[in-house]
C-alpha cells in the first residue's frame, strides 16, 4: 500500500489512493450535481473527524489489511488505519464492491 504524508483534515489524513477515490466518487456525482458531490464530501469528512477522534470505533477488517478498520458513509465503505492522533484514509470504496485484499496491494 503506498502511504505518504498526506493531507491532514482534522486529525485524519489520506493516502494517495484514499484521494483519488475520493476525486473520482465527487466526480461521478458531480455529473449530474455538483451541490450534491460536495455535500457527500463534506458529510465524509464530518464522518472522518468523527472516527479520527474515536479511532477504534470502526469495525475491525484484519482479513484485508493488518490494522485495517472500516465504517460507512451512505452507500460507501471509508477503509483506515489508527494513526497517532487520529486515523489515515485507505480507500473509499462503494459497499457493493467486492473488496479483497488485493484492494489494498501495494
Amino acid at each position: 500500500m503506498k502511504r505518504n504524508k498526506g493531507y491532514n483534515f482534522g486529525g485524519f489524513k489520506k493516502t494517495l489512493q484514499a484521494e483519488q477515490d475520493l476525486l473520482d466518487l465527487w466526480l461521478f456525482i458531480a455529473r449530474d450535481d455538483e451541490t450534491s458531490a460536495d455535500k457527500f464530501y463534506s458529510h465524509i469528512e464530518e464522518r472522518c473527524s468523527l472516527y479520527a477522534d474515536n479511532p477504534s470505533m470502526g469495525a475491525e477488517r484484519p482479513e484485508l489489511y493488518q490494522g485495517l478498520r472500516c465504517f460507512p458513509v451512505r452507500s460507501h465503505i471509508i477503509y483506515y488505519l489508527p494513526i497517532y492522533n487520529g486515523i489515515e484514509l485507505i480507500r473509499i470504496l462503494h459497499s457493493r464492491q467486492d473488496i479483497t485484499e488485493q484492494s489494498f496491494g501495494e
